[in-house]
């Protein structure tokens, strides 16, 4: 986050710059918080310089928190002649005169100059009082002097759709929170082009060889996306990454005081690009290399008198460690199993004979729509959240007044014609593009324009069609349907113009619908609400006064809601604040703790938690074995190891619930597409020992009987579902004996009070068996 100059290196030094970094910056960066902050420089973890985003609030942005926030009016101007590419202009109506009147120009056009003088005013007051004293005084109704409230702009996007009554943060850690005395520092503010840059050094004699330099820029934050821009419209839809660029345009763009231009803002989607990055695991292979080209784009951007900054990513240490051979063997594993899942799909696919020889819609008698029957319902509800993402984001493109109010009020059909357009578009230019016949390439002009034609005469038809009039296109399998079906009618008719085209794309779209089908249960589940649903409602209850926050805790801990699982785990390590904020002005603290003798040893309950439960020890089993090296179980390890050496400011933040749910929906995969490979062979029962070849014999041989009883005991499940299951069986004992009698298995209950604490292996049977 900060660039340091050295007088000298020496080994002390750095241990004084780390303790620096762990103790006071965390609280430091919170002397001049405005709400809430974005890091707008994500794309490293832990880098020595970030950039800091304040934006303006309710008063500008589109993001309004509380009801009672007044709605400005005002107009963006994304295209202008005048002004460079990625700007664009904000002019204020008049109503919006009386707040910003005296950071416009004539025109009535918002000027990031005087917005930022104005800052500079306000941090310079700031760093010259010394209230508020500590976090504990801050309203965090409107303010954020707390961990849980320091987000990155994807989790910013979301919170702001939730009602603050059910919003919940960690407050500060230690017994008497505060922050750093301005006096102790020596503050330079300079108000630049690129930004309000902060120099801080140190009074202290033994910190005074160290600087930090901290770059704050304004943003307003706008939930639309750019009009300018053709992503993510031309990604094709047998793209493995489609859902996942779709997904990203829904999260908004902010306009970010940086240039020369008085009157222009930069246009930058931080949200969009957090979502990609994070996508990916920190090891993969796109990780990688998004990593490395950023890199060189921050260098081409930076300035030549600016030292080069240093990169802390995280990679494998030093040649020779043994951190670094397990990860070489686990990059040998996910390859394995990369081979494997492309043989199993090969496999599974239908012989490319059987999908070409499909049923004719014009001799069909009955008419039966039968395109999408080449289909698996998977594939189907797939392409199906494809098509809905289109819309989204075709709703979230930045328009104008009228525009907007025209489409409030536009047939359902158009949707369908919007889509239907937007896919075939996408087949022309996918096929122009990657021709290398001379013959195509010389008469590009003339197939393209031939193709426009033919699209047209077919959006005329489907205009002219009475029977799309009827069907209910708010379904997705009946949306889907109309899609597929138009798509096969147009190329079995016109087999001139648009057959050559749509054909490659079309079964793209089979492959790669087919290949991600299998993710869909895991793609839904991690864009689920069930979390954020059970903390909204702990959250209304506690502010209404109808339980405590330990009774609801509790509770939530026996429902098995993971936020309620990782709150009572920072519970057991340490007091813990927590903050409610029900409206604004209305701010609610609670604290929970554990009794000093109890808080060595117990793993779940406590007094303060009313929950007597007896001192257990909890046997820890690994599901799969202590040395293996596969990234998905190596990811795991990583996150329980990182919480131990985690500063607690980070602790806080991290773990703060909305902070932990929401950043759970990132997938962070180690391949491209959707889902987890090692899951989704398990899920398949399709996983053997063969992906752990290349592993040490003993590890294969733990992991090859863990795989066998994983498969045995969902055999046994999938035989008890066939039909040939609930015939009656010959008992042969019974012949035996005659008093025998039958054999009944018990389940226990779930205990309706207190906390249960399960052995591992109980709950690896209780997954395998849902």
């Amino acid at each position: 986050m900060f660039n340091r100059k050295r007088r000298s290196d020496g080994l002390g030094k750095s241990v004084k710059w780390k303790e620096l970094e762990e103790l006071v910056l965390p609280n430091a960066k919170l002397r001049f918080c405005s709400e809430q902050l974005q890091n707008l420089n994500f794309i490293f973890n832990k880098r020595l310089h970030q950039n800091i985003s304040i934006a303006t609030g309710s008063k500008l942005t589109q993001h309004f928190l509380y009801d009672s926030d007044s709605r400005p009016k005002y107009s963006v101007i994304e295209t202008d002649s005048d002004y460079p590419a990625a700007y664009a202009r904000i002019r204020l109506h008049t109503s919006s005169f009386k707040t910003w009147g005296d950071y416009t120009n004539s025109s009535g056009y918002l000027r990031r100059d005087k917005v930022q003088a104005r800052l500079v005013e306000l941090l310079a007051l700031v760093a010259s009082k010394d209230i508020p004293n500590s976090p504990l005084h801050v309203d965090e109704s409107v303010l954020c002097g707390i961990p849980g409230k320091v987000v990155d702009s994807v989790t910013l996007h979301d919170i702001l759709k939730i009602p603050p009554h059910q919003h919940i943060y960690y407050g500060p850690g230690g017994n008497v929170p505060r922050f750093p005395d301005p006096r102790d520092f020596r503050l330079a503010i300079v108000d630049e082009p690129s930004g309000i840059r902060l120099r801080v050094d140190f009074l202290s004699p033994a910190l005074s060889n160290i600087s930090l330099d901290v770059r704050i820029l304004v943003a307003i934050g706008i939930d639309t996306w750019p009009s300018s821009t053709n992503f993510p419209s031309r990604i094709s839809l047998g793209h493995s990454d489609c859902l996942l660029y779709h997904h990203a345009a829904q999260t908004g763009m902010y306009l970010v005081g940086y240039g020369v231009q008085s009157s222009a803002w930069q246009i930058r989607v931080p949200a969009a690009e957090y979502v990609i990055l994070n996508h990916y695991g920190p090891n993969s292979t796109v990780k990688t290399v998004l990593d490395i080209l950023f890199n060189i784009l921050e260098d081409i951007d930076r300035s030549r008198t600016i030292g080069k900054q240093q990169e802390l990513r995280d990679l494998p240490k030093k040649l020779g460690n043994e951190e670094f051979n397990k990860a070489i063997l686990a990059q040998e594993s996910e390859m394995a199993l990369l081979h494997k899942w492309k043989d199993l799909l090969d496999g599974l696919l239908p012989p490319s004979g059987t999908r070409g020889r499909r049923f004719c819609f014009a001799g069909s008698k009955n008419k039966q729509e039968v395109a999408h029957t080449q289909y698996t319902l998977r594939q189907l509800d797939y392409i199906g959240l494809l098509l809905n993402k289109m819309l989204d984001v075709k709703q979230h493109i930045l328009q104008d007044s009228i525009t907007s109010e025209a489409n409030e009020h536009e047939n359902p059909l158009e949707d369908v014609i919007f889509i239907l357009v937007t896919i075939m578009d996408q087949a022309r230019d996918q096929y122009l593009s990657s021709q290398t016949n001379p013959t195509i390439i010389k008469n590009k002009l003339k197939i393209k324009s031939n193709y426009n034609t033919y699209t047209s005469k077919l959006v005329e038809l489907m205009r002219r069609d009475k029977d799309l009039l009827n069907f209910n296109f708010e379904d997705d399998l009946v949306l889907v349907k109309i899609i597929l079906k138009w798509m096969y009618k147009a190329m079995d008719q016109n087999k001139r113009y648009l057959a050559p085209i749509l054909r490659p794309y079309l079964n793209n779209i089979f492959a790669t619908s087919h290949a991600i089908s299998w993710h869909i249960d895991t793609v839904k589940k991690r864009a689920g609400n069930d979390e954020l649903a059970a903390l909204g409602s702990f959250a209304e209850l506690v502010n209404s006064g109808k339980i405590t926050p330990a009774q609801g805790l509790i509770d939530s801990v026996n429902k098995n809601w993971n936020w309620a699982k990782s709150m009572l785990n920072m519970v057991e390590k340490n007091t813990l604040r927590v903050v409610f904020v029900s409206d604004r002005g209305k701010v609610y603290r609670h604290i929970l703790s554990l009794p000093s003798y109890q808080r060595k040893g117990i793993q779940s309950g406590s007094k303060t938690l009313e929950s007597p439960i007896e001192k257990n020890e909890v046997r820890r089993q690994k599901t799969l074995p202590n040395r293996s090296y596969f990234n998905t179980i190596l990811k795991e390890r990583a996150n329980e190891f990182d919480a131990d050496i985690t500063p607690q400011h980070d602790s806080l933040k991290n773990a703060s619930p909305l902070n932990f749910i929401l950043s759970n929906r990132h997938r962070r995969g180690e391949h491209r597409g959707e889902g987890d490979i090692f899951d989704a062979l398990k899920a398949m029962q399709k996983l053997s020992v063969k992906v752990a070849s290349n592993l040490p014999q003993e590890d294969r041989l733990e992991l090859s009987e863990l795989i066998q009883n994983i498969q045995a005991v969902k055999s046994k499940k999938a035989h008890a579902k066939k039909w040939s299951g609930t015939l009656p069986q010959l008992n042969h004992r019974g012949r035996v004996s005659p008093k025998c009698e039958t054999l009944q298995k018990y389940t226990p209950k779930e205990e309706s009070a207190g906390i249960r604490i399960r052995d591992i292996n109980e709950d690896l049977k209780f997954k395998l068996k849902k």
